[in-house]
This record gives C-alpha cells, sequence and structure tokens, in this order.
C-alpha cells in the first residue's frame, strides 16, 4: 500500500473508483445531505471499529480501508451537487471570503481531535474540511489577480504530479540540511523547491505525451 509517504492514498483511490457508482447512486437518490449525513455515520463507524473495538493498524484508518476517509469524499460528492443546484451560492462562500474565514476559526478546535481515541474518530474530516476551506478560500483569493493566478495555475495543472515525485528528494535533503541555520536553510531549500518543481512539471508533460502517444496507436485507424 505505501510505496513512499506520498503515495499513501492509492489503495483508497482505487476502492473508491470501484464504489462510486454506488455512491453516485446513493447521492442522487437521497440528495446532498441525506447523502452526506449516512457516508460520514458509516466512515465514522469503521474507524470506529478499527480504532476502539478491534484496533488495526493505523495505515488501515489513513486510506487502507477506504471507507474510514468516506466523509470526506462524500463531502466533496455533496459540494458538487450544491455548486449544480445553486453554483454562485457555494462559490461565494468558498471562493469570497466566508469559507476562509470559517475554516480559520474551526482549525484550532479541529486540531484538539487528535487527543484521544475517540475523538481522532473524527479528525481526519475535521481537519481536511478545514484545510480545504483554506485552500480553496487562497485560490479564490489569487484568482482576483491575473498574473499570479496564471502561475498558481499552471503550478495546480501540475500539483498531482510535483507532489508524488518530489517528496522522496524533499525528504533526502531536509534531513541532511535539518541541523544548518535558519538563513542556510532557507538559501538552499528555497532554490532546491524551484529545481525539484521544473523537473517534477517536465517529467509529468514527458509521461503524458508518451501515453498519449501510446493510447493514439491503439486506436484503429478510420477508412
Amino acid at each position: 500500500m505505501y510505496l513512499n509517504a506520498a503515495w499513501w492514498y492509492f489503495a483508497m483511490l482505487i476502492q473508491f473508483y470501484l464504489i462510486f457508482p454506488l455512491l453516485f447512486w446513493m447521492a442522487r437518490r437521497l440528495g446532498p445531505w441525506w447523502f452526506l449525513i449516512i457516508a460520514c455515520a458509516a466512515g465514522f463507524f469503521a474507524r470506529y471499529i478499527l480504532l476502539v473495538v478491534w484496533p488495526q493498524n493505523g495505515l488501515w484508518v489513513l486510506g487502507g480501508f477506504a471507507i474510514c476517509r468516506l466523509p470526506e469524499f462524500a463531502l466533496g460528492m455533496s459540494l458538487a451537487m450544491w455548486h449544480r443546484q445553486s453554483s454562485a451560492r457555494v462559490e461565494w462562500f468558498l471562493l469570497r471570503g466566508p469559507g476562509f474565514v470559517v475554516g480559520l476559526i474551526l482549525y484550532p478546535a479541529a486540531l484538539q481531535l487528535y487527543h484521544g481515541l475517540y475523538p481522532y474518530i473524527f479528525c481526519d474530516f475535521a481537519t481536511s474540511t478545514c484545510c480545504m476551506l483554506e485552500i480553496v478560500g487562497i485560490a479564490g483569493i489569487i484568482s482576483l489577480s491575473s498574473a499570479p493566478a496564471k502561475l498558481f495555475g499552471l503550478v495546480g495543472v501540475y500539483s498531482y504530479g510535483l507532489y508524488l515525485i518530489h517528496q522522496p528528494y524533499v525528504i533526502w535533503l531536509g534531513l541532511r540540511i535539518r541541523e544548518v541555520p535558519i538563513w542556510m536553510f532557507l538559501l538552499i531549500c528555497i532554490p532546491a523547491l524551484a529545481v525539484l518543481s521544473a523537473w517534477g512539471m517536465l517529467l509529468e508533460k514527458g509521461s503524458n505525451t508518451l501515453v498519449n502517444k501510446l493510447v493514439s496507436l491503439r486506436k484503429p485507424a478510420h477508412t
């Protein structure tokens, strides 16, 4: 399940892909609110079983058993449904500041859920929701200015690949410079991150080009 720490959710994503048709059917049948409530109940119950009743390796709770992360996945699906119903209202909340403020206020409280076994059942959902509100809120602020929006948009296109590729290098580098003074740490870290980002973007772009060529070769020619 873990090739390196950046790939922890691959097994979880595969499971969600397999059960997504069922989740999609439930969401359409129940509506976003009831779907989210039922999904949260199922996810929290699964975490309760694996954390309290039948304690297992924590990797199963993090994503090895996808139902433990169902609340976060269901929240994304519900947000998509709410956006379809009222896109202006959802975008105002997420991109124009209210969501950012809510996430900022609630995040310290969410961190308190790390203290204790029972509170930890709800920890991942609470912290990830607050982080999502912060990230989307910052994206909304950046989008108000065209130049930063273009730069961050470019990085965002390749962000998943950057995350997967740069993580082992950053850990390796961090372990070797953690004892240096802060000024030297920044002097080394900032250009290193820039180089790794450029390398990751180049590698992902090349991989996408190669895959597209291979796929096009497999397509039958039309007469």
